[in-house]
């Protein structure tokens, strides 16, 4: 077994389970800023300023990337529905859209794309993440792996969240197929607007990183007493993990022999792991 001691996980508006030497790939895209908006657009700077208020503890750590409608940063591309090209304000980038605008900005860990939802029937916004495979798990968090639903997790979405135009609360969830993740949320003609939601994306993780060898993998495909004999060779905290995850794990396990491979897994925390089935390390 090959532990690496990452980071402890902080809390989850703040830093998700996200990467060691966390290095935000936010690039700075030449963009044209209008001096003014365009009739009957709203005003890219009071789009910023709506986020802004609407999430005060988020900070800007430089502007994206952006073509077209894709939004490039933690080392991915996520496609979004705005028109054309974006423009800069400060270190953010506003899309536009219709009935909905967007709003772009690298942040601690990765990027923030941030809907400032103008017509309540404009409840659904859907965006891609081509040639990735997206999982929502039961605590909310949407996994993106590199690929199929066995490869490896490259980044991690935090739990949906919305406001109202007042800062109430608006109920909203993830749905997910493939690699196209949609943010549903229960705004009616009823709901003070704009509401502003968002998928924040963390590139890599905090916590553990653990590569199971050859020997361990088949161990674990046991179940019950293969699951205590490696996690009493495991750290404290990952064999605790192991114990509390050894019926999920042995899936996991059974597949990877199957493949001739072995499991690898990200932690959050002790009650969230993330497994792959990765190539043989040992």
């Amino acid at each position: 077994m090959n532990p690496e001691l990452k980071h402890s996980l902080p809390g989850p508006r703040h830093v998700l389970a996200a990467s060691a030497a966390i290095a935000v790939v936010a690039a700075t895209a030449i963009m044209p800023t209008p001096a003014f908006a365009a009739p009957g657009r709203p005003d890219p700077a009071n789009l910023v300023r709506i986020v802004e208020r609407s999430d005060p503890h988020t900070r800007t750590t430089g502007r994206v990337t952006t073509s077209h409608r894709t939004v490039r940063g933690a080392g991915l591309d996520m496609t979004i529905a705005g028109r054309g090209e974006a423009v800069a304000v400060g270190n953010q980038a506003v899309f536009s859209g219709t009935g909905v605008d967007y709003v772009s900005r690298g942040v601690e860990g990765g990027f923030q794309v941030a809907a400032v939802i103008g017509d309540a029937n404009q409840n659904a916004q859907q965006y891609r993440f081509p040639g990735k495979y997206l999982e929502l798990t039961e605590a909310g968090y949407v996994i993106v792996r590199d690929g199929g639903s066995t490869a490896e997790p490259v980044a991690a979405i935090d739990p949906a969240w919305a406001r109202d135009a007042n800062g109430a609360k608006v109920s909203t969830r993830f749905e997910v197929k493939g690699d196209t993740l949609t943010q549903v949320s229960d705004v009616t003609a009823n709901t003070p607007l704009p509401v502003v939601a968002d998928p924040r994306v963390r590139s890599t993780w905090y916590g553990w990183s653990v590569d199971f060898t050859k020997s361990e993998t088949k161990l674990l495909a046991v179940g019950g007493a293969g699951c205590q004999a490696v996690a009493a060779k495991a750290p404290s905290g990952v064999g605790q993990a192991i114990r509390l995850s050894c019926v999920f794990l042995a899936g996991w396990a059974g597949t990877a022999i199957a493949q001739g491979k072995c499991v690898s897994a990200k932690i959050f925390n002790p009650y969230v792991w993330v497994p792959w089935i990765a190539k043989c390390y040992k």
